[in-house]
C-alpha cells in the first residue's frame, strides 16, 4: 500500500517556519512587549508575484485562544510609537469603497466584492493552538503595494478578537536583515531547492535533512518515540533525536553545509524563478524502512510533462495552490468538484497533503466531499494528518471529516500523529 507520508519534503510549504521576512518584502512583525504587540510574537508578510500579493504568516505565542479566532485587517495608517490600535491611531479598514465593514466577505465567492484588506474575511481567522498559529499562506489577486486605496504602504495590521474588539496592531514596514536574518534567508533558500530539486538523494540524506530541519524550525524532539509498526515515524523521531541537542542557528548552518557538500546545483546566490530545477519526481514514492514516503507536497508548480503543465484544470490549481484561478474556473458551474484523477485523488485530497488552506476552504465551500476516499480508502483528513498540516486538519475535522474512517491499513488520520496534533485538531 502506498502511503502519503512527507519526511524531508514537507519543506515546500514551511519553508517559511520562523524564518522572518527577507528584504525587499513588507511585513507587519508583531514582538512580546513591543508597543501594540501584546504578548504575541510573529509575522504577517507581503511579497508581490505575477499572482498578486503572496501573503505568509505565523505566530509562535501570544494569542488567547478564548478570545478567538481571531479576524484580522489591513487599516488605514501605521502604528504610533505609543502602540494605540484604537481608530483615531490606525484608522479604519483600507478599501471602504468597496464593501462596508458590516459586509460579511466569507460568505461570498467572488473575493472581489470584499475589502481589500479583510484578510480573515477572504481566507479565513486566526485559529490560535496554544497561543500559536500555524505557518499559513495564499496568494491575494486584489491587494497593491503602493498607496492605493488597495494598497499596503503607510498601513498597519490589526488583530480583533472574535467580537470584534481591537486586540493588538503592528505597522507594515520594509524589512531589513541583519546577519540572523541572512542565516534564515539562506535556509528558506535551501530548503526551496530541496523541495522544487529533482535530485535524487538516499534515504539517509534525507533523514538527515529531516532531523536538521525539524531543530532548525522546531528545537528538541520533546515527541514520544512512535510504535514499533510505525517505521517511518521512528525513522522520522530517531532522526532528528540524534540532532536536537543543536541550537537552531547551528542545525541552520549544519543543513545548509549538507546540501552544498552534495554539488547538486544550490548555494547561496540561488533563487527559484525561471531557471529553477524542475521536479519530475512529484507523482514517485521513495521507499523509507519498507514503508512508501510520498513526494507530493515537494512537488514544484511545474508536474511531470508539458502537457500537464498546459490543462490548467481542477487538479493543477488545487496542487499549485492558485485560488485566484480555482474560483474562476468553479463559476463555470461544470466542474466536478469531487472527480478524481488516475491516482484516484480528489482535488480535496492534493489540497489536504500540500497543507493549501485556503484551497481547501473553497473547495469545501463549493461542496467538496470532506469524506471522499482514495482507492486506499483515505479520506482528506488522513493526508492533512499524515503531512502534518494542522491548520488543514482541524478545518477539515470542523466541517466534519470523519477521524474515525479507517484506511486500508486499519489506521484513522490521527493515528498518523502525536498526542499533541491530535489534541489540537479535537479541540480545534
Amino acid at each position: 500500500m502506498t502511503k502519503t507520508f512527507t519526511v524531508l519534503f514537507v519543506l515546500a510549504l514551511a519553508v517559511g517556519v520562523l524564518a522572518l521576512p527577507s528584504q525587499g518584502k513588507l511585513a507587519a512583525i508583531f514582538e512580546s512587549g513591543k508597543p501594540g504587540s501584546k504578548n504575541i510574537d510573529g509575522f504577517i508578510k507581503f511579497e508581490e508575484t505575477d499572482n498578486g500579493i503572496n501573503v505568509s504568516l505565523e505566530f509562535s505565542d501570544g494569542l488567547p485562544d478564548e478570545f478567538g479566532p481571531f479576524p484580522y485587517h489591513v487599516h488605514e495608517k501605521p502604528v504610533p510609537d505609543i502602540g494605540d490600535c484604537g481608530p483615531f491611531s490606525v484608522g479604519d479598514h483600507i478599501d471602504l469603497t468597496t464593501a462596508p465593514n458590516t459586509f460579511n466577505c466569507s460568505a461570498v465567492q467572488d473575493k472581489s466584492l470584499c475589502q481589500a484588506g479583510d484578510l480573515s474575511g477572504k481566507y479565513g481567522k486566526l485559529v490560535s493552538d496554544d497561543g500559536a498559529v500555524a505557518f499559513t499562506t495564499y496568494t491575494d489577486p486584489f491587494l497593491q503595494f503602493d498607496g492605493s486605496p488597495k494598497g499596503l504602504l503607510n498601513r498597519s495590521i490589526v488583530i480583533h478578537m472574535l467580537n470584534t474588539t481591537r486586540y493588538a496592531c503592528a505597522s507594515i514596514v520594509q524589512f531589513t536583515m541583519s546577519a540572523d536574518d541572512q542565516l534564515a534567508k539562506d535556509f528558506e533558500s535551501a530548503c526551496k531547492f530541496l523541495g522544487q530539486s529533482s535530485s535524487a538523494l538516499d534515504d539517509t540524506i534525507k533523514l538527515k535533512f529531516y532531523g536538521y530541519y525539524k531543530t532548525a524550525t522546531i528545537g528538541k524532539c520533546t515527541a514520544s518515540k512512535p510504535s514499533f509498526f510505525d517505521f517511518v515515524g521512528r525513522e522520522k523521531w530517531n532522526a532528528w533525536k540524534a540532532v536536537d541537542e543543536l541550537d537552531k542557528e547551528e542545525a541552520m548552518r549544519k543543513y545548509i553545509e549538507l546540501l552544498e557538500s552534495l554539488n547538486v546545483g544550490w548555494d547561496v546566490n540561488w533563487e527559484a524563478g525561471a531557471d529553477e530545477v524542475k521536479n519530475k519526481e512529484s507523482r514517485e514514492r521513495a521507499r523509507i524502512g519498507g514503508v512508501a514516503v510520498s513526494t507530493l507536497a515537494c512537488a514544484s508548480d511545474e508536474e511531470e510533462d508539458n502537457d500537464e503543465l498546459d490543462r490548467q484544470d481542477i487538479f493543477y490549481f488545487a496542487k499549485t495552490n492558485n485560488s485566484a484561478e480555482l474560483v474562476e474556473l468553479l463559476k463555470s458551474n461544470t466542474i466536478d468538484i469531487n472527480a478524481k484523477d488516475a491516482q484516484g485523488f480528489a482535488p480535496l485530497h492534493w489540497a489536504a497533503d500540500r497543507g493549501h488552506l485556503d484551497i481547501v476552504k473553497i473547495l469545501i465551500a463549493n461542496n467538496a466531499n470532506v469524506n471522499i476516499l482514495t482507492n486506499e480508502n483515505e479520506n482528506p483528513l488522513h493526508f492533512a494528518c499524515i503531512s502534518e498540516h494542522r491548520a488543514v486538519a482541524q478545518y477539515l475535522y470542523k466541517c466534519g471529516s470523519d477521524p474515525s474512517l479507517e484506511d486500508n491499513d486499519q489506521l484513522t488520520p490521527l493515528d498518523y500523529t502525536n498526542d499533541g496534533f491530535k489534541e489540537a485538531v479535537l479541540h480545534s
